[in-house]
């Protein structure tokens, strides 16, 4: 647009303070994006609550002149807290389930308590576009409404399929939910101006659902990671001279290290490792089953939860490492679809990644063709214990594993970078309008 800047809203259900790998890439499209001729404001829930709180996250992005609009679904502070706490849910958590099927998710509930406010902030902001985000997938009935009403731009960040759902369980209400989002999905992919998603295989399964859409309006921007998250970063340099493997996140839905753990059993029985020669370290948010399944190793295996840690601080972590376990353990056939934001951050540590997953998506060809690391499938214990071997054989006590990835690869997958393409999107979709 001649002589300004182009101005968007984006609408996330998740923002700081949320912390975590969930909320990372619209951190750094707030970031990044005014570089890229693309003020910013953001649309989100006035609680701010999700599983991980990293309030830090603001100023380590200088995001504290980003304006920030935070209202609704004040229903839903409860629910979070419930699940914050692993508790069980309450009556208004299944009422506001009930309640939010027709429109795909509990969290629809953020839409129902802002729709009659989007008009008074469309005409105090007079954005150019709208960028939503998923998950959850409820979010994209606010760049509906805006579309619809008042004709804005409408650009669909998708980074979780909407409706497929990997991991969770076969039941009749699951079968509902998987329907319905269906509807909407076909719904929203003919209104949205733009669908961008992270993956290949999901960007082929969403156009073969969808195949009224232009497949020249849907694209393909992976996740990807900050360079200035690992600008000058030294991490203490570890005395315990054990072979470090880190994870770093959360674990829900089917993820699970259960074959990890029955690997290190299997390699302790048959005396193939020295336990006392090994360190594993969990950083984050894990249920009490998670930790439990460690109980059989861990008088012979050091083994550390740290509890939920600030983005810097599990950064951290991972750059003390020798190995950084990364955990797809989903059954099913949409598994490859899968190209979890946290493996650009294991890239950018430079550290070797162990891959316990399933299936022959993009995760594993980017693991292999990168060559960064090992990727065992999740299913067969033996393979687990293959790849554990293999790294415990290429160990040098005196200075750990490294892991060179190709330059070329570290820029594709800069958020900087990403931004930029972000930015050719948007002012494509926003052109008609000057």
């Amino acid at each position: 647009m001649p002589g300004r800047n182009i101005k968007i809203l984006i609408v996330t259900y998740y923002y700081p303070p949320v912390g975590g790998i969930a909320v990372q890439r619209v951190v750094k499209l707030a970031k990044y994006l005014p570089t890229c001729g693309v003020d910013v404001e953001i649309l989100t829930t006035a609680h701010g609550m999700g599983y991980i709180q990293d309030a830090s996250l603001i100023s380590r992005n200088d995001l504290e002149n980003i304006t920030t609009h935070r209202f609704g679904a004040d229903k839903l502070m409860t629910h979070h807290q419930l699940k914050v706490n692993y508790q069980g849910l309450r009556p208004m958590s299944y009422y506001l389930g009930l309640r939010g099927l027709p429109m795909m998710d509990i969290y629809s509930e953020w839409f129902r308590s802002i729709r009659h406010k989007l008009g008074d902030l469309y005409n105090e902001v007079r954005f150019d576009a709208v960028l939503t985000t998923s998950p959850p997938n409820s979010t994209h009935f606010i760049g509906l409404y805006l579309k619809n009403k008042f004709g804005v731009p409408w650009y669909m960040d998708i980074r979780d399929s909407i409706v497929e759902r990997p991991g969770v369980r076969p039941s009749f209400t699951n079968a509902l939910v998987k329907l319905i989002s269906l509807q909407h999905e076909r719904i929203f992919a003919k209104n949205a101006d733009s669908i961008v998603l992270v993956s290949d295989p999901m960007r082929d399964n969403f156009i073969r659902r969808n195949k009224q859409v232009d497949p020249t309006k849907v694209h393909v921007i992976p996740n990807g990671y900050d360079p200035d998250d690992y600008a000058g970063v030294a991490p203490e340099k570890q005395q315990h001279g054990s072979l470090t493997f880190t994870y770093t996140g959360s674990l829900t839905g089917d993820r699970s290290p259960e074959s990890f753990v029955l690997a290190l059993q299997s390699l302790i029985a048959e005396q193939q490792i020295e336990p006392g020669e090994f360190y594993i370290r969990f950083v984050g948010c894990f249920s009490e089953d998670i930790i439990r399944m460690f109980d059989g190793i861990s008088k012979s295996i050091r083994t550390e939860f740290t509890g939920v840690v600030s983005h810097a601080e599990s950064i951290n972590y991972q750059l003390q490492s020798d190995i950084l376990l990364l955990f797809n353990t989903t059954e099913s056939s949409t598994s490859d679809e899968i190209l979890t934001g946290k493996i650009f951050e294991y890239i950018a540590a430079r550290k070797p990644i162990f891959v316990i997953g399933s299936g022959d998506g993009p995760l594993k060809k980017l693991i292999e063709d990168g060559d960064l690391g090992f990727v065992s499938d999740f299913l067969n214990v033996a393979s687990i214990e293959a790849g554990i071997l293999f790294f415990y054989k290429l160990w040098d006590k005196g200075g750990g594993l490294q892991c060179s990835p190709d330059e070329g690869l570290l820029t594709r997958y800069s958020r900087k970078e990403q931004a930029k393409e972000v930015a050719r999107i948007i002012s494509d979709i926003t052109s008609s309008r000057c």
